[in-house]
């Protein structure tokens, strides 16, 4: 994957809720139904792709870097950064665009999205 870019699979978190009294043992989380290695052809039912293209002016970047870590965002430590520079707007951005709000110190140049069946079930 290119540098700026994150799967979802590793974006998966697992909250445990200790006060729960329900019994979570059956309950098969979605990383484990697909394996890491799956091929589209070894997984049942339709494939949909959705291809979703965000671009981003950044013309204040302390107010986007203030913005995302007001949200939540921590930014990778700086020898992982790979020609953002020392802060990581890229990934900041990347965080902030997960909503459909508007990005304090960016505006919005395109926000278009796309669906495709790639395999109809019983393909």
């Amino acid at each position: 994957m290119p540098p700026g870019s994150f799967s979802k699979r590793e974006q998966i978190a697992y909250v445990v809720d200790d006060d729960s009294d329900e019994d979570d043992t059956d309950v098969v989380p979605h990383a484990v139904r697909i394996p890491n290695d799956a091929r589209l052809a070894d997984l049942a039912g339709p494939i949909i792709r959705v291809e979703v293209l965000r671009e981003f002016h950044v013309h204040d970047q302390q107010a986007v870097l203030k913005a995302a870590r007001s949200a939540g965002w921590e930014p990778q430590p700086n020898d992982d950064l790979e020609g953002d520079g020392p802060q990581d707007v890229v990934g900041a951005v990347m965080w902030l665009g997960e909503s459909d709000s508007e990005i304090d110190g960016a505006d919005t140049i395109m926000d278009t999205s796309e669906g495709l069946r790639l395999r109809a079930e019983g393909a």
